[in-house]
């Protein structure tokens, strides 16, 4: 489903759309959520993903995921009192759901686009990672991660911790899964080493991987235990590239195959 849908929102990116909507008639409603979460990691605009209802043959759902700038309950209720495309529909500012009659799916993407767009128009839809500050490979430990856990719960309005690995080497790169969407690597600073992991590293098979063998970069990431066959090891959880030695931030743009998911803006 991600790949179909990575496949229609790069297409509607590409034409300028402010607003990206994913049908997958052969998909599954119970991680449409998922899947326009990727649309938003990897194109930083709201998304929508619908595929058919799960028991009335009429009718479809879907999920909506969004950006700082655009409501999707306010944009839910403007639709709502625009049209009577909405069989049901709501949410907060982050996220929502939809149902709808598949007949009208062409007309609720145009109210979507048009809701987005009255918000959204004429931004630069660069992806903004907000870090907690430069950490260096030798703090990636368990006291770390105990420490981290006493200000739980994480979520809406309180993201997980993020932080910065300056200057670390990528080594060790192999492809996990299926289709080798993600990359297990190990990140080396001096003389010191930390295992990584970044989930959904390309978009698809064909894609570059964003990393190079002994490429030297500074990463975005989160500290988080992989637990394998009963035994914790801390890990570094990638979310993106921010600056690598081969190029500057005046170079990079969101989307690029070394920025993919990440802006070269932080703040």
């Amino acid at each position: 489903m991600t790949d179909a849908a990575m496949a229609i929102a790069e297409r509607q990116a590409d034409a300028g759309r402010c607003a990206l909507f994913a049908w997958l008639p052969d998909g599954h409603p119970g991680v449409q959520g998922i899947v326009a979460s990727r649309l938003v990691d990897r194109f930083a605009r709201p998304a929508v993903c619908l595929s058919p209802h799960a028991s009335e043959g009429e009718l479809c759902s879907g999920s909506v995921r969004s950006v700082a700038g655009y409501s999707v309950s306010d944009g839910l209720t403007w639709i709502k009192q625009e049209s009577g495309v909405l069989v049901a529909g709501g949410g907060h500012a982050m996220a929502g759901g939809v149902t709808l009659k598949r007949a009208d799916l062409g007309r609720f993407e145009a109210l979507f686009e048009q809701s987005v767009r009255s918000r959204l128009g004429g931004a630069s839809f660069v992806s903004v990672i907000e870090h907690d500050g430069v950490l260096p490979c030798h703090a990636l430990t368990g006291r770390l991660i105990d420490e981290l856990a006493t200000v739980e719960p994480f979520g809406q309005g309180f993201p997980r911790p993020v932080f910065l690995l300056q200057d670390v080497i990528a080594e060790g790169l192999r492809g996990l899964g299926k289709e080798r969407l993600h990359l297990r690597l190990s990140l080396r600073q001096g003389g010191r080493r930390a295992e990584g992991v970044w989930f959904f590293a390309r978009a698809g098979e064909e894609a570059a991987w964003p990393l190079r063998e002994g490429g030297v970069y500074t990463l975005a990431v989160e500290p988080e235990v992989n637990w394998w066959l009963g035994q914790a090891r801390v890990q570094a959880r990638v979310l993106g590239v921010v600056l690598a030695e081969e190029a500057s931030l005046g170079a990079l743009r969101a989307g690029d195959g070394l920025l993919r998911g990440v802006g070269g803006l932080l703040r």
